[in-house]
C-alpha cells in the first residue's frame, strides 16, 4: 500500500503532478518559443495526450482528493482545468452523481446506446457528439444534481481562471493562438476520454470492460481497472490492480482485454455487440 506524506495522501501522486505540470509546460510552450509550423504539428499529438492524462488525473483526484489540504486541492482544480480545457469540478455531476449512479443504462447521461449502429468509425464520433450535447442539456434540468457548496467556490474560480487564460491569450497573441495553443488540443483531448469511456462499457450489460495492458494503464493511471474502480470510486489508483487481482475470477472472462489500443482497432471496423 502506499503511504501518505503530510500533504498528499497517497505518495503516488507525485506522478500525477509531475505528469498534470509536464501537460501544462507542453500546452503553453507555443506562447514562450516561437515554433515552426511543422513543431506545432508535431506538438499537437502530444499535447492533446496530456489533456487527456490531466483529465484522468483530474478524474482520479474528484473521486480521492490529492492533498489532504482543501485549499490546495482547490488549487490544484485550477490547474487542472488549464490542462483539460474544462471545469476541473466540471466532471463531478455527470461522472459522480449520475454516471456512478446509472452505468450503462438509459439513464446514465453517458450511455452506450448515445453510439448506435454501424462499424467503430462512425460509432464512435457519433458517440462523442451525441454525449458532449446530452451532458449539457441535462446538467441544467431543475432536477439536476447540484455541486456541494464545498466546491461551488473552487467551481466558480476554475472557470474565472480558463477565461482569463483564454482572452489574455487573444488580446495578446491573437485568435490563432487561442485555437493552436489551447482549444484544438482541449478538444482533442476531451474527445478521447469520452471514447475511452464508449470502450468501457460498450455491450457490458451495465458493467465495465477492463484493459489490462501494462503500457496504458500506466500512461493513464489504471484506469484500465474499470470494474473495481466503479465497485470502489473512492478507491485510490494505485490500488486498482491489487483489487482487481482479487475478484476478476468473479468477473467474465470476455469483458478483460489484453490492449484498450488492439481492441479500439479492432472496434473501428466491427459493428456494435449486442
Amino acid at each position: 500500500m502506499t503511504k501518505p506524506n503530510r500533504l498528499l495522501r497517497y505518495s503516488a501522486d507525485r506522478r500525477s503532478l509531475a505528469t498534470v505540470a509536464c501537460g501544462l509546460l507542453l500546452l503553453v510552450a507555443p506562447l514562450a518559443i516561437n515554433f515552426s509550423a511543422a513543431a506545432l504539428w508535431i506538438r499537437f499529438p502530444f499535447a492533446a495526450l496530456f489533456c487527456l492524462i490531466s483529465s484522468v488525473v483530474n478524474h482520479n483526484h474528484m473521486h480521492r482528493p490529492i492533498f489532504y489540504s482543501h485549499a490546495l486541492n482547490v488549487g490544484l482544480n485550477a490547474l487542472l482545468s488549464i490542462g483539460r480545457g474544462h471545469s476541473a469540478t466540471g466532471i463531478v455531476v455527470p461522472h459522480n452523481h449520475n454516471h456512478h449512479v446509472h452505468a450503462g443504462s438509459r439513464n446514465d447521461w453517458i450511455s452506450p446506446r448515445f453510439a448506435g449502429r454501424g462499424p467503430g468509425v462512425v460509432r464512435i464520433p457519433r458517440y462523442i457528439v451525441s454525449v458532449s450535447a446530452n451532458m449539457a442539456f441535462q446538467r441544467w434540468k431543475k432536477n439536476a444534481p447540484k455541486l456541494s457548496r464545498r466546491w461551488r467556490l473552487s467551481s466558480f474560480l476554475e472557470k474565472a481562471v480558463l477565461w482569463a487564460l483564454v482572452g489574455s491569450v487573444f488580446m495578446f497573441w491573437g485568435l490563432n493562438h487561442v485555437l493552436t495553443t489551447f482549444v484544438i488540443p482541449w478538444a482533442a483531448g476531451l474527445a478521447m476520454l469520452v471514447a475511452v469511456n464508449l470502450l468501457q462499457h460498450e455491450g457490458v450489460n451495465n458493467g465495465s470492460r477492463d484493459f489490462v495492458g501494462s503500457f496504458t494503464n500506466w500512461l493513464l493511471f489504471n484506469n484500465g481497472y474499470h470494474t473495481v474502480h466503479h465497485l470502489y470510486p473512492s478507491l485510490h489508483w494505485s490500488r486498482l490492480p491489487e483489487k482487481h487481482r482479487q475478484i476478476c475470477h468473479q468477473k467474465p472472462h470476455e469483458y478483460e482485454e489484453p490492449s484498450l489500443l488492439l481492441y479500439l482497432a479492432r472496434m473501428m471496423i466491427t459493428r456494435a455487440p449486442e
